[in-house]
């Protein structure tokens, strides 16, 4: 205890900070088992040391700071037993130091306020944090509120004093009318009327607290009239008068609060959304439930807070120097600004609505005299409320003051602003509001334009140019069904300025570096194309479409062309030369995207167009997104060409089975797999003939990358469930082609019968497998070829051998799996095939293969009656329904799981 006198006693610079705070945690630590029990004359003694000097006066400060934060101060993670000790402290204060405390408090401040103005700061908001919970006599009394008064004209140590007196007005468990007392007699709308803010931290000290009283004061209005309807009358109307009192005081408080906002920080306006939301929603109830009509003052006090939020909607003229966190608060800030605007209109249509299409008719004729960022945010506060406007509300408010605004914004200026942010609003003012086009056509063309021009694609800046191309793109889809018709003229001019913007992105070849800056993205770039595509459709260009559609080709081609004699150097960086292709590629297939339901009308375009992406894709075939995006197009060209597409895909689709892996497989698979549907019966032969032996070989590769320790090893689930989704891919692949009479030719002739051999092989080893999906998907296969090829394998020899040895072998092979599971789905739907390829071949050859079915079922452990009552029921001349052969194979698979264990 010496060590500590000597701490305690010294300077307060002559020990480091930290330790005289550790010093003071460990005494509180202490004191939280010891006191009031057995240190109860802790805090007399406490207060005592005083006099010995500035260190006395530190450690005094100390404590009472590590008891706030470690006693007194609310932690949900206590427990019950430790939850009554900290109220037994504090009941122990309250009762016999506090008084002593807050006076030797206030004692530093009026000691040290000159001499010592750190000291006496930190005594002030040590008040502060003792006021939520010391006795309410204490900080209401006549001699504490003149000191915390008299501190508010001293420069150091207003802040503090301001935070003192709204911890006092936000004083929990206190009954409201006693609340509104408290105001009342604090005085603090004299000291928020009279007072001036000055600099940053004071003036939204003042803001918060004048949103303290306004929303206590709005929190005990309701109240109070909640209980006025309860009381009897007298009673009754003592309290409606309390809660008229308590209105009256919030809205002198906001009116003030608006008055502190005006400062250019938004922090300080911040501070007053509790408020603001607070009086929204208690006008509306009154309004509502009361039955009472707003008075003027009240709508007057709206039209204030709804000019406010407009105004602190702007962004500040440094915002671009901003920290990112502060961006982050400020874009949050204006996200709830505009959420009030919403409440408003949602409450308050007509008041709001008024208040917002004023200002915007003000800012926006007098452009020069506002700040460009007052301009954005009132436009964006109109989209927001017109947005919150009731359906009815919003036709009616179309066919009357729609029009007038928007004449309002065409015949200025707002569009030539060098406010990134405004020109981009202004752009979605267009394109949210272009149904005004109905009634005023003579502007079409002016707002097609703006998109186009230096206010949007050709602007300075980048955020600008960007945003352009994507509302020019949904302008395209707002744009009314009667307008579309008058842009018929229009539609050369748009392509032409539209492929001039695509120009440079597909003319920088392979250069880098500076030649390769582009003004617009890729993917920007991409709703340019797609633009070009809709104004080349049936919706707007009507009968001249396909030509539209075979100039905007011409251009992709000519570039193409123009590329392609580069190839050479794309051995040299064929990462970059594969980038550029796919990005051709991309923007061929968003040109082609709108156009595909015009398909029987652009049939040779769509095909010169298939045609270039092919030339595209033969110049880097390996490289990965090259190979994707060609895919993703030609899913595209499919929907569009139906089999038209087959004959010109079928060398590419071998390119593409050449390179496939583990990462594409499943794209590309689909893509094959639909190709094959659309295929007509002419069509088959080559394609097949080509395509089978180089897709079932890279399969092959593909499922032989895998490498397992062991099927069941966790650590591998991940890739034996890729590995089995490209087999399920293939098996669909398998069961498309399994019926055309051309794999039955190509299976018989020896040039081809190796791999298609193969690929029956795969289906037989899928019987087998763990997966029962797999293994029901092999089992359909089966049985759609044993019905297809039954009837010729009695001419062919190796047909029927296959059929009756092989299939059949496959079958009895899933039957004693150990993972077939009948009470699985799958499972049991593997049984409903393999009784359908039993009596299929039952059928076509009798007793031989009902003989040879008996006997190589009988070489299992199963009882030899119930294979034979299997057997039996598989025979073409029983009377046994599919259902009960079904059932015996189930008494099969029952019984040999039984002998098996």
């Amino acid at each position: 205890m010496g060590k500590f006198a000597q701490l305690v006693s010294s300077e307060p610079g002559k020990f480091p900070k930290y330790l005289r705070i550790k010093v003071a945690v460990v005494i509180v630590a202490i004191l939280r088992y010891e006191y009031p029990q057995k240190w109860s004359n802790f805090f007399v003694d406490l207060v005592r040391g005083l006099k010995n000097g500035l260190g006395h006066v530190d450690f005094f400060m100390r404590i009472l700071q590590a008891l706030d934060q470690d006693i007194i101060g609310f932690d949900e993670q206590r427990t019950k037993d430790m939850k009554m000790r900290v109220n037994a402290i504090k009941d122990h204060m309250r009762k016999n130091s506090i008084p002593e405390i807050v006076h030797a408090l206030i004692k530093i401040v009026n000691s040290m306020a000159k001499s010592q103005s750190d000291f006496a700061k930190r005594a002030v908001e040590l008040i502060r944090e003792y006021s939520a919970w010391i006795p309410v006599e204490i900080i209401t009394s006549k001699g504490f509120l003149q000191q915390i008064y008299a501190y508010i004209n001293d420069g150091n140590l207003r802040c503090a004093a301001v935070d003192v007196l709204n911890e006092v007005i936000q004083r929990r468990n206190i009954e409201p009318h006693h609340k509104i007392k408290i105001i009342q007699q604090t005085k603090v709308l004299d000291l928020l009327s009279s007072v001036r803010a000055a600099d940053r931290e004071y003036t939204e000290a003042l803001a918060r607290l004048a949103d303290s009283i306004a929303t206590v004061c709005i929190a005990a209005c309701r109240y109070m009239d909640t209980k006025a309807r309860e009381a009897l009358q007298a009673k009754g109307e003592d309290l409606k008068r309390l809660a008229t009192i308590s209105i009256n005081v919030a809205q002198k408080s906001i009116l003030l609060f608006l008055k502190f906002a005006q400062h250019p920080d938004f922090s300080i306006a911040e501070q007053g959304l509790d408020c603001m939301d607070s009086y929204i929603h208690f006008l509306h109830h009154v309004e509502r439930f009361a039955s009472v009509q707003i008075s003027k003052e009240q709508k007057h006090l709206l039209n204030a807070m709804i000019e406010l939020q407009i105004v602190k909607m702007a962004y500040p003229n440094n915002f671009d120097s901003y920290d990112e966190e502060v961006e982050e608060d400020f874009d949050r800030f204006r996200m709830n600004l505009e959420n009030q605007i919403v409440n408003l209109v949602r409450f308050f249509p007509k008041i709001t609505m008024s208040v917002v299409l004023r200002k915007l008719h003000m800012v926006i004729r007098n452009l020069r005299d506002v700040r460009p960022q007052i301009v954005e945010a009132t436009m964006r506060a109109f989209f927001r409320s017109h947005e919150a406007l009731s359906l009815e509300e919003r036709t009616a408010f179309k066919k009357t003051g729609l029009k007038t605004t928007m004449d309002i914004v065409m015949q200025s200026n707002v569009g030539e602003s060098k406010n990134s942010k405004l020109s981009v609003t202004y752009l979605e003012t267009l394109v949210r509001y272009a149904g005004f086009l109905e009634r005023s056509p003579g502007y079409l063309k002016p707002v097609l334009m703006s998109f186009l021009d230096h206010r949007g694609m050709g602007n300075p800046s980048e955020e600008v140019r960007g945003r352009s191309c994507y509302l020019f793109f949904r302008l395209l889809h707002t744009i009314p069904q009667g307008q579309r018709k008058m842009m018929t003229n229009l539609i050369p001019q748009l392509l032409r300025a539209l492929q001039q913007r695509i120009f440079p992105i597909l003319e920088r070849g392979l250069a880098t570096g500076e030649r390769a800056r582009v003004p617009l993205t890729v993917s920007n770039s991409l709703f340019i194309c797609e633009s070009m595509g809709i104004l080349c459709s049936s919706n707007f260009a009507g009968k001249d479409g396909p030509t539209y559609f075979t100039q905007c080709n011409t251009v992709f081609r000519d570039r193409v062309v123009k590329l392609a004699k580069e190839s050479r150097a794309f051995k040299g960086d064929p990462q970059l030369a594969g980038d550029r292709l796919s990005d051709i590629i991309k923007m061929l297939a968003t040109l082609t995207k709108p156009v595909t339901r015009d398909a029987k009308y652009l049939e040779k375009p769509l095909a010169s167009c298939l045609e270039t992406v092919l030339m595209v894709f033969k110049a880097l075939p390996a490289h990965p997104k090259v190979h994707q995006s060609t895919i993703s197009v030609l899913h595209q060209m499919l929907l569009a060409l139906k089999s038209r597409v087959v004959p010109p895909v079928t060398q590419a689709l071998v390119i593409l089975c050449g390179q496939l892996n583990t990462e594409n497989y499943l794209q590309a698979s689909s893509l094959i797999v639909q190709v094959i549907g659309l295929a007509t019966q002419d069509q088959q032969k080559p394609l097949l003939t080509h395509l089978l032996p180089v897709y079932f070989h890279h399969t092959k590769k593909v499922l032989g990358s895998f490498k397992f320790i062991d099927e069941k090893e966790r650590a591998y689930g991940s890739h034996i469930q890729e590995r089995d989704d490209i087999l399920k891919r293939f098996l669909n692949f398998v069961r498309r082609i399994i019926v055309w009479e051309v794999f039955l030719f190509n299976f018989q002739e020896s040039s081809q019968k190796m791999s298609y051999s193969q690929v029956l092989q795969t289906v037989l080893e899928g019987c087998r497998r763990s997966d029962l999906n797999i293994v029901k998907t092999c089992l359909g296969i089966l049985s759609e070829l044993t019905k297809k090829w039954i009837h010729i394998s009695k001419k062919v020899e190796s047909l029927r051998r296959f059929l009756i040895v092989n299939v059949t072998k496959a079958t009895l092979e899933a039957i004693f799996s150990k993972y077939m599971d009948i009470s699985d789905a799958q499972g049991a739907r593997a049984m409903t095939e393999i009784v359908k390829i039993h009596r299929n071949l039952a059928s076509c050859y009798n007793k031989e293969y009902l003989s040879h079915l008996h006997n190589m079922m009988s070489r299992s452990n199963v009882p030899n009656e119930i294979v034979r009552q299997y057997v039996y029921a598989c025979n073409p001349s029983s009377s046994q329904s599919p259902g009960e052969t079904r059932s015996y194979l189930m008494k099969i698979v029952r019984a040999s799981k039984t002998v098996g264990r």
